[in-house]
């Protein structure tokens, strides 16, 4: 059984190794005149936006890790699965791999084994976000079930999203290793949004697809319900007699 961690600075390669291991599968599976099934290799991600990175699904829907029971409907889903992907693993606290252990070992119908026998690749960077709640899987040194399990390691070291931007890369790279140098940081700091230096871009020049990066979800949707109806004001008019355009789809709800 294969219990690996397969980790990378942001950047290194690691959702292209993914996309490789579906691509490879499948043809293999071409070549032997053997009918691919989407369920043989599970891929999943510890947040949706990593999920959605990858056309996976979150790890607690797949896995079934906030069910009560597993239902034959489960079990049948994960009857021809092979392969477990579970990215962004920095999310994860030593009860996620617990509940994960406990709820493969029923959806394989493996009870006392170590993740049903699936095969599972964990990938991520310990060194980016860590759990919501609890502590990262290398806090506990006797957690024997992130400690001792892994046998496989793989560390990523290329820089495939900088290479048309190499010495913002080498700043990264050197940001990863916790060693930035005087100058990384002010490289840095000219690129803060409205912030209080010199050079930063001002309102005026930001980009329409500039992306947001927020600590806290409900910055998130602050930010989302801004641009939402911003969207509202251009394509929609303020005038009741003038009815929605036939794109929109309205849906009513009340604060309970």
């Amino acid at each position: 059984q294969l219990i690996m961690f397969m980790t990378g600075a942001d950047g290194s390669g690691k959702t292209k190794e993914i996309n490789a291991v579906m691509a490879y599968a499948k043809g293999f599976c071409k070549e032997l005149n053997y009918m691919f099934d989407k369920r043989m290799i599970v891929v999943t991600a510890l947040t949706g936006v990593a999920a959605t990175l990858i056309n996976g699904e979150t790890t607690h829907s797949a896995a079934k890790l906030n069910y009560k029971n597993i239902t034959s409907e489960h079990i049948d889903e994960w009857q021809k699965a092979r392969l477990l992907i579970i990215d962004e693993i920095s999310f994860a606290s030593s009860d996620i791999l617990i509940k994960l252990n406990t709820k493969l070992q029923a959806l394989k119908e493996k009870d006392g084994s170590k993740y049903g026998k699936i095969h599972i690749i964990f990938t991520g960077d310990f060194s980016q976000l860590e759990p919501v709640t609890g502590y990262p899987l290398y806090y506990e040194t006797n957690f024997a079930m992130w400690h001792d399990w892994v046998n496989c390691f793989i560390e990523l070291t290329g820089q495939h999203r900088f290479r048309t931007d190499p010495s913002f890369g080498a700043i990264m790279k050197r940001v990863h290793g916790g060693c930035p140098t005087v100058g990384d940081i002010a490289t840095l700091n000219s690129r803060v949004l409205n912030g209080n230096h010199p050079e930063a871009p001002t309102t005026q020049d930001l980009p329409s697809d500039m992306s947001y990066a927020v600590y806290r979800n409900a910055d998130k949707s602050a930010i989302n319900n801004g641009i939402f109806a911003e969207h509202i004001k251009k394509t929609h008019s303020t005038s009741s007699s003038i009815s929605p355009p036939l794109h929109t789809i309205v849906i009513r709800s009340e604060c309970v």
